[in-house]
């Protein structure tokens, strides 16, 4: 573990949390434990950063999952990390069944999208370049005729490149109605709404009209630019 890794973490935590506040109208309010672990066996893939659960948050400190990557992107990792905690705590994650309770793209890229806002809203980088980071990346990994809709379970999501897609996804689902509709559609997954009908009312636009016009969407994003770095 480096040096610096606890003092990133605990700031990262404490500034996602305020932030989610301020831009969603909730936080992380329960009783959390973060643990930052060079010996949990959820960190023994070699590509393992982080994983979280129910009130619980694990840092793989010791993993090359987590050493590969510089401060930018161990903040957006733990970032990414905190909204899943808020989707645990909204109970939009957590289901017996969650490939049928929600799209795994929606629960991966709307973590992915609120890491890198948060990473933004400290001015670590715009979020424009961190976008253009993403698009670099999905175009370098994944196929152009890939697209969200073969990616909603979490086998369909074991991809090249998803992350990067998931997250381009939620940026566009969310430029017309904004973040808010994030809690929207939490809600009524944690109702037990159908999540198609959730999308439905949460985007104001159908997953079949969404998927449709998604490849065209991301072609015209262009080339992107990566210099976030590892």
């Amino acid at each position: 573990m480096a040096a610096s890794d606890p003092a990133l973490i605990q700031n990262a935590i404490t500034a996602q949390a305020s932030f989610f506040q301020s831009l969603l109208g909730r936080t992380v309010t329960q009783s959390t434990t973060i643990t930052a672990s060079m010996t949990d066996p959820g960190c023994a893939n070699p590509g393992s950063s982080a994983f979280t659960g129910i009130r619980a948050m694990v840092i793989c400190v010791g993993d090359p999952g987590w050493t590969v990557h510089n401060a930018l992107n161990k903040q957006k990792i733990v970032m990414h990390e905190t909204f899943h905690l808020v989707q645990f705590e909204m109970q939009w994650l957590g289901h017996p069944n969650q490939d049928a309770a929600s799209a795994h793209w929606i629960d991966e890229g709307t973590a992915e999208y609120m890491g890198w806002r948060g990473v933004a809203n400290l001015g670590l980088i715009s979020f424009d370049a961190a976008r253009a980071c993403m698009v670099a990346q999905a175009n370098a990994q994944a196929s152009a005729s890939q697209n969200l809709s073969t990616m909603e379970t979490g086998a369909g999501f074991g991809i090249p490149g998803a992350y990067q897609l998931s997250m381009l996804g939620v940026d566009q689902l969310l430029a017309s109605p904004g973040a808010g509709a994030l809690m929207t559609y939490g809600t009524a997954i944690s109702r037990g709404t159908a999540w198609p009908a959730s999308f439905q009312s949460a985007f104001g636009t159908s997953t079949a009209t969404f998927y449709a016009q998604y490849p065209a969407y991301r072609a015209s994003l262009g080339a992107g630019a990566d210099t976030c770095g590892t």
